[in-house]
């Protein structure tokens, strides 16, 4: 079992890494609706 603390820093990188996936799947389709 990890500690809490351990949990919840791993719960927020884990929320980091989403949201840069997500906003760099969101910049690909922003820069291919701009070229086509």
């Amino acid at each position: 079992m990890l500690p809490p603390a351990d949990g919840a820093a791993l719960r927020r990188e884990s929320v980091l890494v989403f949201a840069w996936c997500m906003g760099l799947t969101a910049a690909l389709f922003v820069l291919v609706y701009l070229l086509t």
